[in-house]
């Protein structure tokens, strides 16, 4: 083979070994810029306010034409809920009924009933 034919040869290997480095380079960032965006996500999770368990639930309530606004943590249970409705709308906590309405609603929907 001749001169121009190894040159040309050489060329080609390092235009070849160019294009994986650059592959891997590019890989590595975007890994690094993976990290930074999930690192970015837990320090916002860091922070109270933002985490789920932090995060208000708001019960609409409709009981003899009186509608109330109730809100509540994630940790609370149902028998927190029942006696701050006891306490509120003056209904024990024996004859409470709570029906719950399982799509999301943007605007108040008034739809737990007690009987």
């Amino acid at each position: 083979m001749n001169s121009l034919g190894l040159t040309i040869t050489r060329i080609a290997n390092v235009q070849n070994e160019q294009a994986k480095v650059l592959k891997e380079v590019e890989a590595i960032r975007n890994d690094v810029q993976t990290m930074k965006r999930d690192s970015d996500n837990m320090d916002a999770l860091k922070r109270t306010e933002n985490h789920p368990s932090s995060q208000k639930i708001t019960f609409y309530l409709l009981f003899n034409d009186r509608k109330d606004v109730f809100e509540y943590l994630p940790t609370d249970t149902i028998a927190d809920v029942k006696r701050e409705i006891a306490i509120r709308m003056e209904v024990p906590v024996h004859q409470q009924m709570i029906y719950f309405k399982s799509e999301f609603q943007p605007k108040p929907n008034y739809n737990m009933l007690f009987r």
